[in-house]
Order: C-alpha cells, then sequence, then structure tokens
C-alpha cells in the first residue's frame, strides 16, 4: 500500500512540476520579479528531479531570470525510429522527437517538446492515433502505434499474397483484404492461471473483391505484459470449432501456415477467427 501511495503521489507531483514550468514560462516578467536565486534554484532542481530535459530546464531559468526562452525545433516525421514503447510518464529523446513530429503534424501540445509524456502528449497520441484509424485509440505509443508511424497515412503487409494484415489489432487496408479488431473481441476480460483455450482476441477478415480471398498464412505479436512462457499452447477458432493446430511462441510471434488455406474469406463477405490459448499453470501477469 505505502509503494502505491508513493507511486500515486510522484506522478501527482510531476504532473504539478510540469504545469508549474508551462505556467512560469507564461508569466515570466511576473515570476522572476518575485523570486530570489535560491529559489529560482529549487524550481530547477525540482523539474530536474522530475525527469525534465536541459531545454525545458534552460527555459524555465531563462524566464524567471529575466532572459529569453528558446525556440523549440519541430522535428519531422522521418526523422524518428522508436525502439520502445512511450506512456505517460515516460521520459527522454524518444518522447521529444513524438513530441516534435505531433505538433508539427497539426496535433496540438500546448508544452511543446519537453521529453515528458504527459497528459497532453497522450491527448495528442490519441487525437494522431483516430486520423490514422489505429485501434485502440488509447494514448499508449506501443508496438500498433510504432508500427503504423506515419503522419497522414498508415503502413500495409501481405497476408496470403493479398495485401492487408494486421499488428495487435489496427486496422490495415490494402487493394484487397482488410484486417481490423472484431466487435466481439474481449476487452478487460480475466484469464487464470491453468485455463484452458482462453480467448485473447478475435479479427475480423473482410473481403472488397468480387473473388474469394484464400488466407494461408498469419503471425501475430504477443505484446503486454505477461511472456512467451505464459501461453502454452495457442489456436485460432471459428466460433466453437478449432481450425488450426497449436502454435508455440517463440520471440513474441506466433505464426499458422497452410498452403491449402487456413481459411477462405467470401467474396464481398467477412471471417472472423479468435485467438485462444492454454494459459500456464504456474504464472502471473
Amino acid at each position: 500500500m505505502s509503494i502505491t501511495t508513493k507511486a500515486v503521489a510522484k506522478v501527482a507531483a510531476v504532473t504539478t512540476g510540469l504545469a508549474m514550468a508551462t505556467s512560469l514560462l507564461s508569466l515570466a516578467p511576473i515570476a522572476h520579479a518575485a523570486l530570489t536565486g535560491s529559489q529560482v534554484q529549487s524550481i530547477l532542481s525540482l523539474l530536474s528531479s522530475f525527469g525534465a530535459d536541459s531545454t525545458t530546464i534552460s527555459n524555465v531559468k531563462a524566464s524567471l531570470t529575466g532572459g529569453t526562452p528558446s525556440t523549440t525545433t519541430t522535428t519531422t516525421t522521418s526523422s524518428c525510429s522508436f525502439t520502445m514503447d512511450l506512456t505517460v510518464g515516460a521520459t527522454g529523446s524518444d518522447v521529444t522527437c513524438l513530441q516534435g513530429a505531433l505538433i508539427g503534424g497539426g496535433f496540438t501540445i500546448p508544452a511543446g517538446a519537453t521529453g515528458y509524456f504527459g497528459s497532453q502528449t497522450k491527448s495528442a497520441v490519441i487525437a494522431w492515433q483516430k486520423s490514422v484509424s489505429v485501434s485502440p485509440t488509447s494514448g499508449y505509443f506501443g508496438p500498433i502505434s510504432r508500427s503504423a508511424w506515419n503522419l497522414g497515412g498508415g503502413s500495409s503487409s501481405t497476408v496470403g499474397g493479398t495485401t492487408g494484415g494486421t499488428t495487435g489489432g489496427s486496422t490495415v487496408t490494402g487493394n484487397g483484404l482488410k484486417v481490423s479488431l472484431a466487435p466481439s473481441s474481449p476487452n478487460g476480460s480475466v484469464l487464470i492461471a491453468g485455463q484452458g483455450i482462453g480467448d485473447l482476441g478475435e479479427y475480423t477478415f473482410s473481403n472488397p473483391t468480387s473473388a474469394p480471398v484464400n488466407v494461408t498464412g498469419l503471425t501475430f505479436n504477443r505484446i503486454g505484459v505477461s511472456n512467451d512462457s505464459t501461453l502454452t499452447n495457442v489456436y485460432l477458432y471459428d466460433g466453437g470449432t478449432r481450425i488450426t493446430d497449436s502454435a508455440g511462441i517463440s520471440s513474441s510471434q506466433f505464426s499458422y501456415n497452410d498452403a491449402s488455406g487456413i481459411f477462405t474469406v467470401p467474396a464481398g463477405g467477412t471471417y472472423t477467427v479468435s485467438v485462444r490459448s492454454d494459459i500456464a499453470g504456474s504464472t502471473s501477469g
């Protein structure tokens, strides 16, 4: 309980500290006249302890001491290459690059590219996710968002020889097959250690063409706080009917391949599959 309390307190303190920095930047003429040198240093030390980057600290110092804050340089999408998931509380150059690119793409972050992922950045990420049809639009910049990162567009891949694909539920479209998270896919469900064929996710394949599409290969990425050994066997189901043998997970991926076809999506129709797994008997997360 004490750990949780401290964590919540620190998040609140970070939010307050960064809000203070933003306010000080906008009210500099009043603030610097009222604060002593030691008070200014205390504020800068506070921001530093919360993980604010050097640019933010320099701008706050300039504002408090009568100087002129530097102008934030907008980062373009093409210069960003993300190697990790980003969410509220994250700091560093990846966050700065994301913020700069979002701002450059017209998504509002009033505090600018501070290098701290706060509520403003989360709102901007949600707006971007909606604009490129990334689902869910949670503001979490994880594998789905990183794979779709391209302000103004999405990405595509090949499924069974037809343009389309899925990365954890995002809708990826091409000239043929379309894949999206099904409305019936479980959300917030609970899986129990030792459970059999737990429903992990459901995906709907849509075929807008006038010819059937035979899906011969599928690859899924495991994401989240679980690990590969948590999922002991993974299957594909059509309703209550299992349509594949079990797949093992290696390096967070599992695949199904059948040259004769795993399933066929009828012309102008849809086909929904569910991903189900046996859960290890001794596990957590």
